[in-house]
This record gives C-alpha cells, sequence and structure tokens, in this order.
C-alpha cells in the first residue's frame, strides 16, 4: 500500500574527466557519500535513500550514480498542493561568475558532459498540475550546452537533462554571455512541479420538502 510520497529516481552520467574525478573522490569516501556531495544546495526537502555506482574501476566507460530518494512533501505542501523541483542531484542553483566583466580566460582545465535521467512517482491520489518545461540553453560557438527534455506519462514525470562544457577554456570576450548561460540554467532549476490532491466528490445531503414532512 503506497503513503503519500513523491517517490523519485535518478541516474547520473560522468564522462571523461568529470568521471575520473568523481573517481578520485570515491577512493577516499564511501557511496553513500556521493548522494550528500551531488545534493548540497538541493532546493528540496528529499530524502536519499539509496545510491548505486557503476563503472568505478573502468577507466573508459562512464560513470554512473544511480539515486533512489522520497520525499513526503512535508516542506513544501499548502494545503492540498504539494510543490518541488525536481532537480535534486547537482542542482545548478547559483551562477559562479558573480562580477559583470572578466579580463582573462575562463579555465575549466577540461571539458565536460553530465546525463541525468529523472523520474518522479507522485502517490495514487496526486495530479500533475503544473509542469517544468523542456528547455535548450546554448552558449555559441560550441562553447556550453544545457538541454532539459520533459515527458509525462500519465501522472508518471520523466525528465532527461545534459549540462556540457564544451570548450577547456572559454575566451574571456564570451564571458558575459557565458554568465547569462548560467543565469538562464539557474532560472530553469529552480522551476517546480507541482501536484495537487485529487479531491473526492461531494455528496448532497438528502433534504425533505415541507410537503414531504407533511405526509411523513
Amino acid at each position: 500500500m503506497r503513503t503519500e510520497k513523491v517517490e523519485y529516481t535518478e541516474a547520473t552520467f560522468f564522462f571523461n574527466y568529470g568521471a575520473l574525478e568523481m573517481r578520485s573522490f570515491l577512493q577516499k569516501h564511501a557511496d553513500n557519500d556521493v548522494g550528500t556531495k551531488l545534493s548540497q544546495g538541493s532546493h528540496s526537502d528529499f530524502e536519499i535513500d539509496s545510491v548505486l555506482i557503476d563503472g568505478k574501476d573502468s577507466l573508459d566507460a562512464p560513470l554512473t550514480v544511480r539515486f533512489r530518494a522520497h520525499s513526503n512533501g512535508d516542506q513544501s505542501r499548502t494545503g492540498d498542493v504539494v510543490s518541488f523541483n525536481p532537480h535534486i542531484i547537482r542542482c545548478i542553483d547559483q551562477n559562479p561568475f558573480v562580477t559583470e566583466y572578466r579580463k582573462y580566460p575562463v579555465d575549466y582545465a577540461y571539458t565536460r558532459k553530465q546525463c541525468s535521467i529523472i523520474n518522479v512517482e507522485p502517490p495514487d491520489n496526486y495530479v500533475l498540475q503544473d509542469t517544468v518545461p523542456s528547455r535548450n540553453i546554448t552558449l555559441e560557438p560550441n562553447l556550453a550546452l544545457y538541454s532539459r527534455q520533459f515527458q509525462r506519462i500519465g501522472n508518471h514525470i520523466q525528465i532527461i537533462r545534459t549540462f556540457e562544457i564544451q570548450k577547456s577554456e572559454i575566451n574571456a570576450r564570451y564571458y558575459r554571455d557565458l554568465r547569462e548561460f548560467y543565469s538562464r540554467v539557474v532560472d530553469t532549476e529552480s522551476e517546480q512541479l507541482v501536484y495537487a490532491r485529487i479531491q473526492k466528490p461531494t455528496v448532497p445531503l438528502h433534504t425533505v420538502s415541507p410537503q414531504q414532512k407533511g405526509k411523513q
């Protein structure tokens, strides 16, 4: 029997040097520590139930981190409505570029790519009210991209998210565009899914007219 929980799973794929960086982290930490590391700064009140990691020992393959989490919606419930941010892992909630201008190139050290497949299953007695839209954000010429594809099957939600830095160094002349790129990504990853409780139909009370009372 299901309770009033939002159930959440996510598979996040790290490629190339991003995978190498995560493998280095895992050499010094337990698998469950990855959940704490990647969910820091998250908007949501989800609790991570389990973490499963594939590809730790394969240097040529992507490293995959699979999460299972849940939320009772206690922090985001307003009456019969529950809203939450579906990006609970590696959520980009702050722009790393604060200053308006920059003289020197932005050095990322290496290109990076991260893909996530997010699945959200609400309680049986809730229905989706507001969605997060699909978005594509690019920084030209082929410097960075962000993509979020939203799919709904009944009440089940799937989100496919890609974040990629395509150049290890970005010239300072693109700095303002890079800063705007991150601002748009932050705005996108702050958007909420909203579920509303399905209301039970009310049964009208049977009333007795004065004529009926006289016949009784």
